[in-house]
């Protein structure tokens, strides 16, 4: 009972805002929350549209055959020139 008797003491001290503030500070609340909503989403699109530039503009390989890998096969990859080249290299029984 001590604590509900303080706890409404305490609450009776709180200088509750008046209804203009109320108001007043809800609508910058909206506000703030409309910019920072249309900020996001403008950076959203702007990095999107920079990633999609990105992946448009990369190389494109077609007709490419795909690999075909077996459990008798270990991937080694060399570069030169700065490509990346697969180069099969078939695995010795020692090491499977």
């Amino acid at each position: 009972m001590k604590f509900i008797k303080e706890s409404t003491e305490e609450f009776r001290k709180v200088t509750w805002p008046t209804r203009n503030q109320a108001i007043t500070l809800s609508i910058i609340v909206i506000v703030f929350t409309a910019v920072s909503t249309l900020v996001f989403l403008g950076s959203d699109k702007l990095f999107r549209a920079g990633y999609d530039a990105l992946l448009e503009s990369s190389t494109k390989v077609e007709n490419q055959a795909p690999v075909e890998l077996d459990a008798s096969t270990d991937l080694n990859i060399q570069t030169e020139g700065g490509e990346l080249d697969v180069v099969e290299v078939p695995l010795d029984e020692e090491t499977q």
